[in-house]
C-alpha cells in the first residue's frame, strides 16, 4: 500500500517542516535581539556623545548671563575636552579683564575724589581769603579745612622769614604741631626736612 511506502517520506517531510518553522523562530528572535542591543548599543555612544556637549552648552549659557566662575568639565583630550579647556581659560580671562578694569575704575574714582576734595578746599581758601583781612586767622582756617576735608592727622603752614633762610610754622592742626608753633619752630630753606627742601626748589 502506499501509505505503508510513503510513512518514511511523510516523517521525514513533517520534521523537515518542524525544523524549518523552528529555525524561522530562532532565526526571528536572534535578528529581534540583534536590534535591539544595537539599538541600545547606538542609545549609549549617542549618550556618551551627546552628554559632554549638553554640559559644554549649558557651561556656555551661565557664562553668557554673567555667571564668570561657571567653569566646563574637562573629559579626555579629544576635541570636546580641547573644546571645555577653550571655554575655562576664555573666562578665566574675562574674569582677570573684568578685576582689572574694576580696579581702574576704583583708583580712577579715588583719583577724582581726591582733586574734587582739593578743588573744593582751594575754593573754600579763596573764598576766605577774600573775606578775612588777617593773615593768621586765614592760616588757621587753612590748616582747619585742609586737615578736615582730607583726614589728615597733622597740617601745617610755614612761610619764609624775611632773610629767606628759614621755614617757619606759622599755624598747625594737630596738638603736637600746635606745641612746636609755640616753640617757634622753624627750619632751614635747602637744608632741614622735607619742607625745607621744598621751600629752597618752591615745590609743593
Amino acid at each position: 500500500p502506499s501509505n505503508e511506502l510513503l510513512v518514511d517520506a511523510i516523517t521525514a517531510r513533517q520534521q523537515i517542516a518542524q525544523e524549518t518553522a523552528s529555525t524561522t523562530s530562532h532565526s526571528l528572535i536572534l535578528v529581534i535581539a540583534i536590534l535591539v542591543g544595537a539599538l541600545i548599543i547606538t542609545l549609549i555612544i549617542g549618550n556618551s556623545l551627546t552628554s559632554p556637549l549638553r554640559a559644554l552648552t549649558h557651561t556656555a549659557e551661565k557664562i553668557t548671563q554673567g555667571e564668570l566662575t561657571a567653569e566646563a568639565r574637562v573629559q579626555g583630550r579629544d576635541e570636546i575636552g580641547k573644546l571645555a579647556l577653550a571655554i575655562n581659560t576664555m573666562t578665566s580671562s574675562l574674569r582677570d579683564t573684568i578685576k582689572n578694569l574694576e580696579q581702574k575704575v576704583e583708583e580712577r574714582t579715588s583719583d577724582l575724589l581726591r582733586k574734587s576734595l582739593r578743588l573744593q578746599a582751594s575754593a573754600k581758601i579763596a573764598h576766605d581769603a577774600a573775606e578775612f583781612q588777617d593773615i593768621q586767622i586765614l592760616i588757621k582756617q587753612t590748616v582747619d579745612l585742609i586737615s578736615n576735608r582730607f583726614s589728615f592727622y597733622h597740617t601745617g603752614i610755614f612761610l619764609l622769614d624775611e632773610s629767606g633762610e628759614h621755614a617757619v610754622l606759622m599755624a598747625a592742626s594737630s596738638e603736637g604741631g600746635t606745641k612746636m608753633l609755640a616753640r617757634g619752630y622753624q627750619l632751614e630753606v635747602g637744608i632741614q626736612g622735607i619742607v625745607g627742601v621744598a621751600a629752597n626748589q618752591n615745590r609743593t
